[in-house]
């Protein structure tokens, strides 16, 4: 009795090729440098510290952060009760778009006034470029590209600020 293989099945030569896998979107970083000059454009002063970033980008991720995320804007939920997701690929989108020339950083030296037991490194700041500027409002132009990410930041309304952010982490 002869072993059963998928050779001896088919009886016709064949050849496996290996495909690509596609890759969903939001892991893209095209995409990604796209969201993260939205994103940026929405904070003051069109820059923010890692934290607001990802924190942002968190929340524009699917509609249930979206939800969560604008009702902790509005004051309706707590601070303790949204957990937000750290995305490694996003530190890897800052820095295609820095490499771009869409995003400079800048770190700022700490205050010498604090107080002596909070000793804090510099604050490190991802601030829009003339040329992410420029991304920006030829996205916002285009009305079939981003409409759930521009829909939801124009939701969010005013500019998203450091202390809210950090809220989100002290639970305060």
């Amino acid at each position: 009795m002869t072993e059963l293989t998928l050779e001896n099945a088919l009886d016709v030569p064949f050849t496996f090729f290996r495909r690509p896998t596609p890759m969903p979107c939001d892991v893209r970083p095209v995409w990604r440098m796209h969201v993260l000059v939205l994103l940026l454009n929405q904070c003051r002063g069109a820059k923010a510290g890692f934290e607001q970033i990802h924190v942002l980008n968190w929340a524009i991720r699917s509609p249930e952060t979206r939800r969560a995320f604008l009702q902790f804007i509005q004051g309706k939920r707590a601070p303790n009760d949204i957990i937000v997701r750290y995305d490694p690929s996003l530190n890897r989108a800052v820095r295609f778009a820095f490499a771009e020339g869409l995003v400079v950083h800048h770190e700022t030296e700490p205050s010498l006034i604090e107080d002596e037991d909070e000793k804090r490194a510099p604050a490190y700041r991802v601030i829009l470029t003339e040329k992410g500027h420029k991304l920006v409002a030829e996205i916002k132009k285009m009305d079939d590209c981003f409409t759930t990410e521009k829909q939801f930041l124009q939701e969010i309304g005013a500019k998203i600020s450091q202390k809210q952010v950090k809220s989100l982490f002290t639970w305060s």
